[in-house]
């Protein structure tokens, strides 16, 4: 990885996002605007929970970036509902392909 490239982590041990909803929120804005992140680029649609509370009010493009088709939710019924979230509330949306 190139040596620029800054990683970030919340917490070292796994914790309850339920618990910790929105200390991880309050986590990811406080890093958002400590190193002016222009574009925060969320590589799962579910990741979207977070990252559009944590960019209220702030300037950073939000972009989900879909690895699968809105049917597909890998056991967590939750997805769809943060899938039409993001889709209402980010920036954009990437896909990888046409076919739905």
């Amino acid at each position: 990885m190139n040596k620029d490239i800054k990683i970030y982590t919340l917490y070292e041990n796994n914790v309850s996002i339920y618990k910790n909803f929105l200390a991880i929120c309050f986590k990811i804005r406080k890093i958002i605007k400590k190193n002016n992140i222009d574009i925060l680029v969320n590589v799962d649609s579910i990741l979207a929970m977070f990252t559009i509370p944590s960019l209220l009010g702030l300037k950073t493009r939000n972009i989900i970036w879909e690895h699968f088709n809105f049917n597909v939710d890998l056991g967590v019924k939750f997805r769809k509902v943060i899938r039409f979230a993001a889709a209402l509330l980010s920036n954009d949306i990437i896909v990888l392909t046409k076919k739905r």
